[in-house]
């Protein structure tokens, strides 16, 4: 039996549902220390800046989230719907039970992990698969800001060792909406790593005390760095040789797309898991400061090398400017990216911009 393709797609249905299930998990945990952080720790310290900030972060994260929710739900109505008229079945049969079991075998008759793979990189016309490379592109830099930001902050940034979750969820869910989160947390400013770990009585009794440690430690934040190992710009490197290769991959078979995908998720897991926190100025920090200049160069290089080719083609065999932007949309996979990138980086320039 084979438990890759229809209709015994085991593996595939368990790979594209866990997604699902683990980013709902790790939403919830982040948003979780995001409110502890904010509502009984720092509440007291947010100035009307940082609070115009953060509710401006926070109405982006809700239409991220609500985009990315809309679109993959679009997928999988898509999907659920050609199964049933391919068979010439109710979409919703009359019975609790007929609708589970006909979902259940929708399930495994399809293969709705590869298709969204492929939806990505070889569906639609020339612009849609522009927009589909350009989020690729824009996920790169977004997990290298936070791999190396988080661990440059491990010891004194709101974030501690919770950065991990962020960057686990940035793994499961395109990247902007892990991205608004981590501003989030971070509009306080510096503060104790433990910021997380719960109120509990004792700790209220150690508030004053711990105001004064925390101040300390964010004067002493300034002077933290960051040691990017040799894998981070090796890493970079890989992820930008494989994007202009996803085309050719998906066209000889499925099992070198969802291999190749594989790796650029691996890949982008890489600047946190290859840096550690060092101090600013040191041998260690001033070697890091050159790896962490060649990973920004080789990324900036190679994403701007094949942004160059994939829009220069767009450009070339698209309509017109209408074409161009309505590939944004245009299958509910493409859509989940690339919106998420637009609104990802429209939420930056308002974090940026609100004062």
């Amino acid at each position: 039996m084979d438990l890759l393709s229809p209709p015994t797609n085991y593996i595939g249905t368990a790979l594209f549902f866990s997604y699902i299930l683990a980013a709902l998990v790790l939403t919830a945990r982040v948003l979780l220390h995001l409110h502890t952080l904010h509502f009984e720790h720092l509440s007291h310290d947010t100035s009307p800046a940082a609070a115009a900030r953060f509710a401006t972060l926070a109405t982006c994260a809700v239409v991220l989230f609500a985009t990315l929710s809309y679109h993959m739900l679009s997928f999988l109505l898509a999907s659920y719907t050609s199964f049933c008229e391919a068979r010439g079945l109710l979409l919703l049969p009359a019975t609790a039970a007929s609708v589970s079991g006909q979902l259940w075998i929708w399930m495994l008759a399809s293969t709705l992990f590869s298709d969204f793979a492929r939806d990505l990189v070889v569906g639609g016309t020339a612009a849609s698969r522009a927009w589909a490379q350009t989020a690729l592109v824009w996920s790169l830099g977004v997990s290298v800001f936070i791999g190396v930001e988080g661990k440059r902050r491990w010891r004194t940034g709101a974030w501690g060792a919770e950065a991990g979750e962020v960057v686990a969820l940035a793994q499961v869910l395109p990247v902007s909406f892990a991205l608004v989160l981590w501003l989030m947390g971070d509009v306080g400013g510096d503060a104790p790593a433990d910021a997380g770990q719960g109120a509990t009585s004792q700790e209220s009794k150690d508030v004053a005390g711990s105001k004064g440690a925390g101040e300390e430690r964010g004067a002493d934040a300034k002077e933290e760095g960051v040691e990017v190992g040799a894998a981070v710009p090796a890493a970079v490197g890989v992820y930008v040789a494989v994007l202009p290769v996803l085309s050719r991959a998906a066209e000889e078979s499925m099992t070198k797309l969802i291999g190749a995908v594989f790796l650029l998720r691996a890949c982008l897991a890489v600047p946190y898991l290859a840096s550690r926190p060092a101090v600013k100025g040191s041998a260690q920090g001033q070697v890091a400061s050159l790896t962490q200049n060649l990973t920004c160069g080789i990324g900036i290089a190679g994403g701007l090398v094949q942004l160059g080719l994939v829009w220069s083609r767009a450009v070339k065999e698209s309509d017109g400017w209408v074409e161009i932007v309505e590939g944004l949309w245009e299958t509910p996979a493409v859509g989940a990216m690339s919106m998420d990138a637009v609104f990802g980086a429209f939420s930056v320039v308002a974090f940026a911009l609100v004062e």
